[in-house]
């Protein structure tokens, strides 16, 4: 059987360490799960990293833990073309 595969936009990280919606993070948390038992081949983009790396220092730290965790294909998407500015 063929892996899906996601791609995991800022919003679906963040779900990971998100106190205030504690189903939805225990919901992303079994989809991160599932992708580091390999159920997924998981995509990222470079925009996804630079929002991430404007998190507070502590965010920033916890949500780099996570997508450390998992593999992932790494898209070098352009900002501009994706209607996306800084």
């Amino acid at each position: 059987m063929k892996k899906l595969q996601p791609y995991l936009e800022t919003s679906v990280i963040s779900y990971l360490d998100q106190q205030d919606a504690l189903f939805l993070m225990a919901e992303t948390h079994k989809s991160r799960d599932l992708t580091k038992a390999g159920r997924y081949d998981v995509t990222i983009s470079n925009i996804i990293v630079d929002e991430i790396n404007r998190c507070k220092d502590d965010k920033k730290a916890v949500l780099f833990g996570y997508v450390a965790e998992v593999e992932y294909r790494l898209l070098a998407a352009h900002p501009k073309r994706c209607g996306w500015h800084a």
